[in-house]
């Protein structure tokens, strides 16, 4: 297909692949900037796709979107403390167009660019005035000049902030309306959040992290509206809960996303004896409710042998995932679990002998080897710092019925990285 390109003549398509090839190397990126005008018109909008996600030293960016401030906002600054003369005069591009890509917990990288212009150490406490008018500039900069999200992220950000975005986002619809990717991370207003779930009309991808809740009582009702309105989910991503509450609702969202759903990834892993309750509630309830087929499949949970069988016998109802990541990430301090203190008297033995009796192991032969269920399987246990890729002669048995054993961080796929290899 390249050499027809070449050959033929169409040089700008050809030379617009290359340079897709490179988004995720920035240097690479810059450079391409220097060579030509085709070069540039292709590289620049890669660059500017998602400017705060890139490493800087100064966030001069930022400025440069400052250039469609108003002049009474550019004003304003300038009573803030802020030189409007750091603000270009006109630019090459529309770069606030190009963005694709927003996590709206963008303060902090404001705070930095005005301590560094300002030659101060930054001390996050409340919104400045100055920070505040930026942060909320920036959004209908955004806005105004037609950019066309795909990836949305809610973080946890002060009230004003969210607020603020919250409210442009409501009186401007169209700046979400073909987000595919929304990630909600560390939130504390879960209402704000209803109020612009329905504004998202193509949402293939969901991405669940901790919530921050100020109000327990409204929880659950929310979450369950989050849940219930996305139903064509491709890839889900449901992580860092700390009740069963949330889980049934994302297991119902499972159940109604059916033939959508290509990718689920459920993982926790910050408090032992919570980990421990809500892995058991997954294992036995998530085998029976999975689709027939998955593309990637991931448990990264505080795993006993009981549940992991149960979640099995009911796993023999999906026909087959391409790709299986398990992680057992039980902690030794956690008396609670009987598993967990039987294996405290081994692990001091040998670890490949103690790995090759261990039930998980067997059972992941037995029901997944054996089967065939599986294309590609990974499995860390975090217990005995090892993983099934270490044991050649488990790797050599695997083989032998078609299935790739691959290392745990090659074939573990978070979020991220899904967004930017898919979009």
């Amino acid at each position: 297909m390249t050499c027809s390109k070449l050959f033929s003549g169409d040089i700008p398509e050809l030379t617009n692949e290359i340079i897709q090839y490179f988004r995720n190397d920035f240097s690479t990126l810059y450079s391409c900037i220097l060579v030509n005008r085709l070069f540039c018109r292709i590289a620049i909008p890669i660059l500017w796709e998602d400017p705060f996600s890139i490493p800087t030293v100064n966030y001069d960016f930022i400025q440069i979107y400052l250039h469609n401030l108003n002049e009474d906002d550019k004003k304003k600054l300038n009573q803030y403390g802020i030189d409007k003369k750091l603000i270009p005069s006109n630019t090459l591009f529309n770069y606030p167009s190009y963005i694709k890509c927003l996590n709206i917990q963008i303060d902090y990288t404001i705070e930095s660019w005005v301590a560094s212009i300002n030659n101060y150490s930054m001390k996050y406490t409340c919104p400045s005035n100055s920070t505040r008018l930026i942060y909320k500039s920036l959004f209908k900069i955004f806005i105004e000049n037609g950019a066309d999200l795909h990836t949305f992220i809610i973080a946890y950000v002060h009230h004003d902030y969210l607020n603020d975005a919250f409210e442009l986002i409501l009186q401007n619809p169209n700046f979400i309306y073909n987000i595919k990717n929304l990630k909600i991370e560390g939130i504390s207003d879960l209402p704000k959040i209803n109020s612009i779930l329905s504004l998202f009309d193509y949402l293939e991808n969901l991405g669940f992290r901790t919530f921050i809740i100020n109000d327990q009582l409204d929880t659950n009702q929310l979450v369950k509206n989050i849940l219930s309105d996305c139903t064509r989910i491709n890839f889900f991503d449901f992580s860092y809960f700390f009740t069963p509450e949330y889980i049934y609702p994302a297991f119902d969202l499972i159940k109604n996303s059916g033939q959508y759903l290509n990718y689920l990834s459920i993982e926790f892993h910050f408090f032992p004896n919570v980990d421990i309750r809500l892995s058991s509630i997954i294992l036995k309830e998530l085998g029976q409710i999975l689709p027939l087929k998955l593309e990637y499949l991931k448990l990264s949970l505080a795993i006993n042998t009981y549940d992991f069988k149960i979640f099995l016998d009911n796993f023999q109802n999906v026909n087959f995932i391409k790709k299986l990541v398990i992680r057992n990430k039980i902690f030794l301090n956690n008396p609670q679990n009987n598993f967990v203190e039987k294996i405290k008297k081994l692990v001091n033995r040998n670890k490949t002998k103690l790995i090759e009796q261990q039930d998980i192991l067997s059972y992941i032969e037995k029901f997944i080897m054996k089967k065939k269920k599986v294309k590609y399987l990974a499995f860390r246990d975090d217990l005995i710092g090892l993983e099934l890729y270490s044991l050649k002669d488990q790797v050599k048995k695997f083989e032998s019925y078609n299935i790739n054993v691959q290392k745990y961080d090659d074939l573990n796929i978070n979020w991220y990285n899904y967004i930017e290899e898919t979009y």
